[in-house]
Parts: structure tokens; C-alpha cells; sequence
């Protein structure tokens, strides 16, 4: 017996937990790549996929609790091998998007390609931006295309949602490639105005995925990139002075093992 598909608390305590987490993560990313804050929107697209697949996941059927911050990639197989041609395997973009300049990742981008960035850029271990950065500004369209794609599959596929006609969630979806099954939209829910005025505008910036017409009456935008080096590289130059700086903060904050060696690789320098 499927729990998603017998239970409608069951489907409401995931959405809950992911749905309406990822939505608020989502929301945050855009608004990051808006005003500009490329480490805000590593991390907090890297966490609205990671909500949206799980959710996908757990709604039909297939355990979430191994997967890890890092694993966008396995969870996407995972979600392939049950929604199948209902989740792209590469980014595409409609021939007429209004992009300036060609994107260094390519207009066209594996969906593998683009989590494993995701997953470098936003990964829990750079909190400190001990890493490095570079984000291909065109990344927040293909994030935008990718979490429609995930959204509309974060329903159990199999469950007959429209019993007068018998049409399963998966039959629905195929057929209607534009419908989204969860057309309420959680940061949206705002009863006041100013507030949810904000939140619409990040929501609807530029997002052609959600609000084709909209983007296009944005014209034309320049692709772009966006990259910094570690704060290592920055402070720790080679001389005593730097080599002084790497030694005080290697023994004064904790560190993972990787960025351990990394400072530690710099001072042998």
C-alpha cells in the first residue's frame, strides 16, 4: 500500500515539511540573484532543489533519509527512474529568450551539469565562503526551469487525482506540459499587501519559466559571470604577514577537514 496515495495527511505533512520550505528557498534565491548576492543564491537554490526532489521522492514512495546536502545528483536519478521523461535531461531554453551574450555553460546544459554547480556552489561546507565561486548569470534561468520541471512532479505520480474521468497525476502531467499541480504558491500567502507585493516582484523577475510574457516584456538581458576567489587567497598572501593571518585562524575557528588542508597547503607555500 502507498501511504502518499491512501493518505491525505501524508500528503500534506510533505508538503509541509519540503514543498512549502522549498517555495520559501526559491523565493530567496531569486531575490539574491536579483540585488546581486551570487553566495545567497549558491545557497539557497542549492536548498530549494534539494526540498523539491526529496519531496518528489517521499510523495512516490522512495526514501529520502540517506540523502545529504551533496546528493543532488543521486536524487535526481532516483526521481528520473519514476517520473522519466516528466523531468528533463537537459536545460533548454526557447530559441527566442532575449540573452544578449552567450552563457560560457552554453545555452544547452545536461541537468547533471548544472545540479553538480549547484551542488559545488552551494554546498554547506563553503557557509564561510572558504571556497571559491563562479556563477554563470544565466544559471538563474535554468534553476527557474529546473524547479518548475521538479515542481510538477512533486505529487504521487500514480495516485488518480481526477476519479471521474480516471486520470492519474502522471497522466495529467504528460499531457498538460504546462500545468503545475500546486498552483498556490507558500511566501505568496502574505495578508499584507506591502509585504506580499515584495515577495510577487522577486517571484515574477525575469522568471520566464512561471511568467513567460512577463520576462520578455524585461527585454533583453546580458548573460554574464560572476566569480571571487577564496578568502584564503585574499588574506593569506605569501609572506609572514599572510602566513601569520592562516596560522591565527586555522587555531582560533573551527574548521572541516578540507578546508583544513586547504590552509594548511597555503602555508607550505
Amino acid at each position: 500500500m502507498s501511504i502518499p496515495n491512501e493518505n491525505p495527511k501524508a500528503r500534506g505533512l510533505a508538503y509541509s515539511l519540503f514543498l512549502d520550505a522549498a517555495d520559501e528557498d526559491y523565493l530567496v534565491a531569486r531575490w539574491a540573484a536579483k540585488v546581486g548576492l551570487q553566495h545567497q543564491f549558491a545557497w539557497s537554490s542549492q536548498q530549494a532543489l534539494e526540498k523539491y526532489l526529496k519531496c518528489a521522492l517521499l510523495l512516490n514512495d522512495i526514501r529520502v533519509a540517506n540523502f545529504g546536502h551533496g546528493d543532488l545528483n543521486k536524487m535526481y536519478r532516483k526521481l528520473k527512474g519514476v517520473a522519466e521523461r516528466l523531468v528533463p535531461d537537459l536545460l533548454c531554453p526557447p530559441s527566442f529568450f532575449p540573452v544578449r551574450f552567450l552563457s560560457p555553460t552554453g545555452r544547452f546544459e545536461p541537468t547533471s551539469h548544472f545540479l553538480k554547480r549547484v551542488e559545488d556552489n552551494g554546498t554547506p561546507e563553503n557557509r564561510y565562503r572558504s571556497h571559491g565561486l563562479f556563477v554563470d548569470l544565466f544559471d538563474l534561468h535554468k534553476f527557474d526551469e529546473l524547479v518548475f520541471q521538479i515542481r510538477r512532479v512533486t505529487v504521487p505520480l500514480d495516485f488518480v487525482f481526477y476519479p471521474r474521468y480516471g486520470a492519474t497525476y502522471r497522466e495529467h502531467l504528460l499531457a498538460e506540459p504546462d500545468y503545475q499541480p500546486h498552483s498556490d504558491f507558500a511566501p505568496l500567502r502574505s495578508t499584507r499587501d506591502q509585504m506580499n507585493g515584495e515577495r510577487t516582484e522577486a517571484f515574477r523577475w525575469r522568471n520566464f519559466s512561471f511568467f513567460e510574457q512577463g520576462a520578455l516584456d524585461n527585454g533583453e538581458f546580458s548573460a554574464g559571470t560572476y566569480s571571487r576567489n577564496t578568502h584564503f587567497v585574499r588574506f593569506g598572501q605569501v609572506d609572514h604577514i599572510g602566513a601569520d593571518v592562516l596560522e591565527w585562524v586555522l587555531e582560533m575557528v573551527r574548521f572541516n577537514k578540507a578546508d583544513k588542508e586547504s590552509l594548511k597547503s597555503f602555508l607550505e607555500l
